[in-house]
């Protein structure tokens, strides 16, 4: 297959995942698509076909098979699929479908936060905040909760504003990255941090 026909192949797998374009939406077809792509070379399908199959499929019966989604990464990954690199990443954390190895994952984040991923740079910054598979650096990891919420990319972590000003007493932008959740106040510590206010408890 070649690189056209492997773009159009997943693309046609983009649709039946998403139930766009006018086609079936199926995620047996997706995953067919997305798997004669990947077997083409094609990253992104590398990656979608990863993605799948890290998640059980209940209306299919099919179960999740995480080694065969690290198997994908790893392809995709070699190719610097930055989002691939950060999902192997999470895969050696957490030790899904591979053996945990948090030295591994740190690596894996590193790679795909100088590509610029969002959701990367806020995982390698949270390692360097615990020293989990890296000494702690407290002035990188604020760098790169900045260039994360830069492109508007929002760390999902549990903490108070309290704590995270604890953390960041003196750097408001970086605290705005530890929210608990709720939508209401991440649009109040937004605002409030545009006008270089910290926001009131």
């Amino acid at each position: 297959m070649g690189d056209l026909e492997a773009e159009a192949t997943y693309q046609r797998g983009r649709s039946h995942l998403l139930g766009s374009d006018g086609v079936e939406p199926s995620v047996a077809l997706a995953l067919s698509c997305f798997e004669r792509a990947a077997e083409s070379g094609h990253a992104a399908a590398q990656y979608s076909l990863a993605a799948c199959l890290l998640t059980d499929d209940e209306d299919a019966g099919r179960l999740a098979d995480p080694v065969a989604a690290v198997r994908w990464l790893e392809r995709a990954a070699e190719q610097h699929h930055a989002a691939a690199q950060h999902e192997l990443g999470l895969c050696f954390a957490s030790g899904t479908g591979v053996a945990q190895d948090l030295s591994a994952a740190v690596a894996l984040h590193s790679k795909a936060a100088a590509q610029g991923l969002g959701d990367a740079q806020c995982a390698l910054a949270e390692c360097l905040l615990s020293g989990t598979g890296v000494p702690v650096d407290i002035d990188r990891a604020q760098a790169l909760f900045r260039a994360a919420l830069a492109q508007g990319v929002v760390p999902d972590r549990s903490m108070s504003y309290e704590e995270c000003l604890s953390t960041f007493p003196h750097d408001t932008a970086a605290s705005v990255g530890w929210l608990d959740g709720q939508e209401a106040q991440h649009r109040r510590f937004a605002a409030l941090l545009e006008i270089g206010v910290p926001a009131p408890v």
